[in-house]
């Protein structure tokens, strides 16, 4: 198992103006962590997945198999 522990993150939504999505498309954030060392990552990640895992902006996480998961809930 791979973990990665990052500590805080800035989230970016996407702006679809007057023409929004299109059927079935998924809206997509760009995630940017960033590790007690100031490095930074940059990473999409699903906004429905993130909603329905509880990530916010601020929040710690880890990528554990891909995957941002809140830290604590790992």
């Amino acid at each position: 198992m791979h973990r990665m522990r990052k500590l805080r993150f800035r989230i970016e939504e996407p702006d679809f103006g007057c023409e929004g999505l299109m059927d079935g498309q998924q809206v997509i954030d760009k995630v940017t962590l960033i590790d007690e060392k100031g490095n930074l990552l940059y990473i999409e990640a699903a906004d429905m997945y993130l909603y329905d895992k509880g990530i916010d902006v601020g929040d710690k996480v880890i990528i554990q198999d891909n995957l941002l998961v809140k830290a604590g809930q790992e």
